[in-house]
């Protein structure tokens, strides 16, 4: 069921078969409730926020599960792990979209700088250090847009 809003109301042209112009602009009754503000979300951001939360789902998993099998892990590795696997569960979920969408930012800029560090290489290892330093900055970009369509009042 599609509500007309302001936004979404199509222009009277005296034609029986008017409809909005574009339906997905409009508020769709059959929507799921954000965690966080009760309101709908749309399916596209609902649907990114899950591809952007499984990276941090699968990889946070992929190394406490190897970990639990017995390859060797510092400490470090194994809260960081579990910090990630916990803050992918997060966006997934919607719980505080916008927060956990903003410290996964945070989380792969650092990651970026720390990890991939090019700028000291020559070569194939630069190029391929780069393509994995520009893939975390990409993460980034995609985690500041889902932060930025979160529906809801700001705090």
């Amino acid at each position: 069921m599609i509500r007309e809003t302001p936004a979404c109301r199509p222009k009277r042209l005296n034609l029986p078969f008017t409809r909005p112009p574009f339906p997905a602009a409009c508020h769709h009754d059959n929507l799921a409730p954000s965690f966080t503000t009760g309101t709908a979300m749309k399916p596209e951001i609902r649907i990114a926020s899950w591809l952007l939360a499984s990276v941090f789902v699968v990889m946070g998993g992929y190394r406490l599960w190897h970990a639990f099998h017995g390859v060797p892990t510092a400490n470090a590795t194994l809260v960081f792990s579990a910090g990630e696997l916990l803050l992918g569960i997060a966006i997934a979920a919607g719980w505080r979209l916008r927060a956990m969408a903003l410290l996964g930012a945070l989380l792969m800029l650092v990651d970026a700088v720390l990890s991939y560090r090019f700028w000291i290489l020559q070569g194939n290892a630069q190029a391929t250090q780069l393509l994995h330093f520009m893939k975390n900055i990409g993460l980034v970009g995609g985690l500041f847009l889902l932060s930025s369509l979160v529906v809801g009042k700001r705090r």
